[in-house]
């Protein structure tokens, strides 16, 4: 029973990155940090969400963007390294706090922009998405936000930016697991096999649902759930920042 609450995040973090494109590490990270901590809690989630990942590329694969995949997934490949030693360092606090806010910012002034009328992209904007993205997958295992802001602020269309995601997520998470293990060879959570088997096979019945429920969901009502998530996770990442240092 213990692992109960763990598995009903995979579940419903699946049907999230099926439907959307993103949001499985925002809805399973927080349980599984709680209860192993930080590093521990990056690994599974990463793990979990390159296997999430290749089942939708699978199913999306014709809409990718393979020109904006290249600028966004080389800086997010650079922020492994920094975003690895964050989550090892302390004050950890501090620091998803800062990442909170400035995600926060960063998304309210896209939406603002957007809703403006004003579309705006660049090599630089394409750059910094990538590398803040890179930073936090590595550090908290949720490098979507940085990546959701991006798009609303670019104007990128919700069904090639969730094709798009997936072998960014795929290759920039890979990274972030090898990383932690050469600098800390015992990161590897020493779950029994039987355990493994059963998030495997939760996270397969999340995609399961939610390759049933995207059928129905419209881009909009996609794109709308994916900023609400990323709006989430920022939130949680300042409250639980704050709640640290108090």
């Amino acid at each position: 029973m213990e692992f109960l609450p763990i598995l009903v995040a995979v579940i419903l973090g699946g049907v999230s990155q099926r439907v959307t494109g993103m949001g499985f590490a925002l809805i399973a990270a927080p349980l599984v940090l709680l209860l192993y901590g930080p590093v521990t809690a990056v690994i599974v989630v990463n793990f979990c969400g390159i296997v999430a990942a290749v089942v939708v590329w699978s199913r999306t694969g014709r809409y990718i963007d393979w020109s904006k995949l290249r600028w966004i997934l080389f800086p997010g490949l650079a922020g492994i390294v920094p975003g690895t030693f964050l989550v090892l360092l302390p004050p950890r606090a501090v620091v998803e706090t800062a990442v909170g806010l400035i995600l926060i910012a960063a998304l309210t002034l896209a939406l603002g922009l957007q809703r403006g009328g004003k579309i705006h992209d660049s090599p630089t904007l394409r750059l910094t998405s990538g590398f803040i993205s890179g930073v936090m997958n590595a550090a908290a295992g949720a490098g979507g936000p940085p990546l959701t802001a991006y798009a609303v602020l670019s104007g990128w269309g919700q069904r090639s930016f969730a094709a798009t995601v997936q072998p960014y997520l795929i290759v920039v998470a890979s990274a972030s697991i090898v990383s932690k293990i050469v600098i800390e060879p015992t990161a590897w959570p020493e779950f029994p096999v039987w355990l493994w088997l059963l998030i495997v096979a939760c996270l397969f019945t999340g995609l399961w649902a939610g390759d049933r429920i995207s059928a129905r969901v419209s881009a909009e009502l996609a794109r709308t759930l994916v900023i609400l998530i990323a709006f989430g996770g920022a939130i949680a990442a300042v409250v639980k920042g704050i709640s640290s240092l108090v």
